[in-house]
């Protein structure tokens, strides 16, 4: 069996593979936008038969289930949505907000840098990324308006290809340093704010910038010593007895090279015993190297909670939103049930096309840098 789902419509496609028949069965199924269609079974694979469906079984139907009644909600996240979670949860104990319900998606805004949906972001899908990347950021400067009425105070940037492409816009009005080592601008962006600055037309914000392993790979927030194999190759020479005691203990690995430079990972946390088996000078340079991805992002905005860019409104449960005015969940179009419960449509609006030709003059400036 197999599913086809429209995510802009109520629409989908099932393909059924019956026994005994040539041809699959393929049925189109719409439904309205006040119910719910649900599919109950797994997709399976034609080579596995315990992966099939039995007979009779029922495929999918529509979700209504009777008022007063309880059933068994089963969670199943994303990973990549949800590598924020650690960082909110540390964050809320440094600021003293334990309590607060801090949440993705309310206080945490995670936005693509390619708005149009692809199958994943790598090379063997042979898409053409410059083409896209150019068309998103270069022409259209879609996330460069979404940027720009936003207004966020603190920008984290996941992994480098984003960094690249936020820089294609912004490089002008950044102060970020050049560095193809994502973990070395981890920690540099963590403890010496760097800052977008935008003085474009009628708008005028800056946002701290924070650079971050991409979110795709759990592995890159392993809590240990990045280490280059140059860096690694200086280190041994330096100091064997070290060396041949953390590949003795198999702590030396090749890091995953999807998360980016540099070439090794250490797995060595801070109150590691094997650390005691190690010369002074030598687990000082070691841990020159030492990164905790969740620790110093969630260090760099308790900072800013307590330079008070960051916010918590008692009154709301959640962070003051960012400067400028918002009309998304109450306009003259719609206006959501819950309304907005942080005052944004009472403040005064931008004049018309602010937002459009603080674009323009950030696009000028990243095509004048381009073409110099």
């Amino acid at each position: 069996m197999a599913l086809t789902r429209e995510s802009a419509h109520t629409y989908c496609e099932l393909t059924v593979r019956y026994r005994n028949r040539t041809e699959d069965t393929t049925y189109e199924i719409a439904w309205r936008p006040d119910t719910r269609w649900v599919v109950l079974q797994d997709v399976g694979k034609a080579d596995d038969g315990a992966t099939w469906f039995k007979a009779g079984a029922l495929l999918a139907g529509q979700f209504d289930p009777p008022s007063g009644t309880s059933a068994d909600l089963f969670l199943e996240p994303s990973a990549y949505y949800q590598r924020m979670l650690p960082v909110l949860d540390r964050f809320k104990k440094l600021s003293g907000l334990q309590h607060a319900g801090l949440t993705i998606g309310e206080d945490v805004a995670q936005h693509d840098m390619v708005s149009c949906a692809s199958p994943a972001w790598q090379l063997k899908y042979d898409m053409p990324m410059d083409r896209i990347k150019a068309n998103c950021v270069s022409q259209n400067g879609w996330f460069v308006l979404q940027f720009l009425q936003s207004q966020p105070v603190v920008v984290i940037l996941v992994g480098l290809v984003a960094l690249q492409m936020f820089r294609a816009a912004f490089g002008k009005f950044m102060s970020l340093m050049e560095s193809d080592n994502v973990y070395h601008l981890l920690t540099e962006t963590c403890r010496w704010p760097s800052y977008v600055t935008i003085r474009a037309g009628s708008l005028s914000f800056r946002s701290r910038l924070l650079i971050s392993p991409h979110f795709s790979y759990d592995d890159g927030f392993a809590v240990g010593i990045r280490i280059s194999s140059k860096a690694w190759g200086a280190f041994a020479s330096d100091f064997p007895m070290d060396a041949g005691v953390l590949q003795a203990n198999e702590r030396l690995v090749a890091a995953n090279p999807a998360a980016g430079p540099p070439e090794y990972f250490i797995n060595l946390s801070r109150d590691d015993a094997l650390r005691d088996q190690l010369t002074v000078s030598g687990l000082s340079a070691l841990d020159a190297y030492f990164v905790d991805p969740y620790q110093a992002l969630a260090d760099a905005l308790a900072v800013e909670y307590s330079k008070r860019e960051l916010v918590f409104d008692p009154q709301t449960g959640h962070l003051a939103r960012g400067r400028g005015p918002c009309r998304f969940c109450d306009n003259s179009q719609w206006t959501f049930p819950q309304g907005c419960p942080y005052g944004k449509p009472g403040e005064p609006s931008l004049a018309p096309g602010a937002i459009q030709e603080a674009a323009r003059i950030v696009l000028g400036s990243s095509h004048r840098k381009a073409s110099a």
